[in-house]
């Protein structure tokens, strides 16, 4: 949410959204890691877990962090939308469920693609279908703004981030599984795991979306984003 907000005052990606554009936003931010298990969907799924067999091994995690959140609005002491027109509930819902399950990790690089096909167009971002694109790619950039943030804080959410693979790791061992890549913590060197991170996850995508909106580069790319690469390659004594 604090990286939606400053996307909105840095970046004014609000300007190319209406109010209840803006709100699905901060909305899918704040449910999008709900419960999260802090699995993998490819885990889920080689799993049979209940839930992998629920959503047929789509979008497994997204699809649990949304049926969560409007479960919860499924009370009427939680449910901030009784009073609501049916037909604004009705889209919300349909936003939110759009974002969400366009944060599906195997979709990353289709939405990179989609997002600098979509810009070619002199029009962009006009059409309904590209505002739904700029949602979804802008709750993706959030979601990975971690990495951008000065390197106090983001090595903070760095260690976080390699913990959450490695238990992973460690639950597979023992359960006799194949460990997936970057899980094992007796064979990866963390450095080159945040390093491949920043390079094939978030650069591409932060480089892409900041072409629409150059308020974000001083803050995220000059000031997080390549100082953090930066160091992470002088710590495994890369000098390019």
């Amino acid at each position: 949410i604090q990286a939606i907000h400053i996307m909105y005052g840095k970046g004014r990606v609000q300007d190319n959204l209406n109010h209840l554009e803006r709100f699905a936003l901060l909305f899918s931010a704040l449910i999008c890691h709900m419960r999260h298990p802090g699995l993998t969907n490819d885990f889920l799924v080689k799993a049979r877990t209940p839930e992998a067999i629920c959503f047929n091994d789509i979008a497994v995690l997204q699809h649990c962090h949304l049926a969560h959140a409007f479960g919860l609005l499924e009370d009427p002491e939680l449910n901030f939308l009784l009073n609501v027109e049916s037909e604004i509930a009705t889209q919300l819902r349909k936003l939110v469920i759009h974002m969400v399950l366009r944060l599906d990790i195997s979709r990353h690089m289709t939405e990179i693609t989609n997002l600098t096909s979509a810009m070619a167009s002199e029009s962009f971002p006009s059409r309904e279908e590209d505002i739904m694109l700029l949602l979804s790619v802008s709750l993706r950039v959030a979601d990975v703004s971690w990495a951008c943030r000065p390197q106090q804080i983001y090595g903070r959410w760095a260690e976080k981030f390699l913990e959450e693979l490695y238990l992973q790791g460690d639950l597979e061992k023992v359960m006799g599984r194949p460990v997936s890549p970057f899980c094992d913590r007796d064979a990866v060197q963390s450095t080159r795991t945040e390093l491949a991170y920043a390079y094939v996850m978030v650069s591409p995508l932060i480089n892409a979306y900041t072409v629409l909106y150059e308020g974000l580069i001083p803050s995220w790319v000059e000031e997080g984003l390549e100082p953090n690469k930066q160091a992470l390659r002088d710590k495994i004594g890369l000098t390019a």
